[in-house]
């Protein structure tokens, strides 16, 4: 049996923006947002061809062109600014209300993993091991609904502090985020 090696190559690209932030009225100045694509490429050798090399590249290139394009495009027909968009106010380090989008649409994500996983451990261990107790598998399930239960409320106790922390704001802000210095990469086609 032959042995694989794992060749990775990411590109990023800054997106710079700026915002008011909406409890102390200041200017955030010129910040940073950071778009990464990543892509892999198995292989039996450890180092890769040129041919290979331009092929992976070639494909980081395109996972970062998609990723931007996919926050660009919610960033401007939804509102929902990706996590790199950094909202807190680097003077009075306040939340911003236009980052609880984000959490929101990402409350779901931890506990449904746990539930897969949870439905999965458990029909293994029913269907798999050689007892086939049914007690065993409903409490590997039980647990995983416990552990998705509490990583949903620890989700909505998060969301619940921000907007309470941004609501005390009298004016709701967006970001300027300055899309013309990726205007290239949006402009390519995948």
């Amino acid at each position: 049996m032959g042995s694989y090696y794992k060749h990775t190559a990411a590109q990023s690209v800054k997106i710079p923006y700026s915002f008011r932030c909406e409890q102390c009225h200041q200017d955030s100045g010129l910040l940073d947002a950071v778009i990464t694509g990543s892509s892999s490429l198995n292989t039996h050798s450890k180092v890769l061809s040129d041919r290979e090399q331009v092929k992976l590249t070639q494909a980081a290139r395109a996972a970062l062109i998609r990723e931007l394009q996919s926050v660009y495009r919610n960033a401007t027909q939804k509102q929902v600014y990706a996590a790199a968009f950094c909202d807190e106010c680097p003077h009075c380090h306040q939340p911003q209300s236009w980052a609880i989008a984000q959490m929101k649409g990402d409350q779901f994500t931890g506990p449904i993993t746990a539930l897969v996983v949870a439905l999965i451990c458990s029909l293994g261990t029913y269907f798999f091991s050689d007892t086939q107790s049914i007690s065993l598998s409903l409490g590997i399930f039980a647990a995983g609904v416990v552990v998705g239960g509490v990583l949903l409320a620890r989700n909505r106790t998060k969301i619940s502090a921000k907007q309470k922390a941004a609501s005390t704001a009298m004016e709701h802000e967006r970001p300027t985020i300055h899309w013309e210095a990726v205007q290239d990469l949006l402009d390519e086609r995948v």
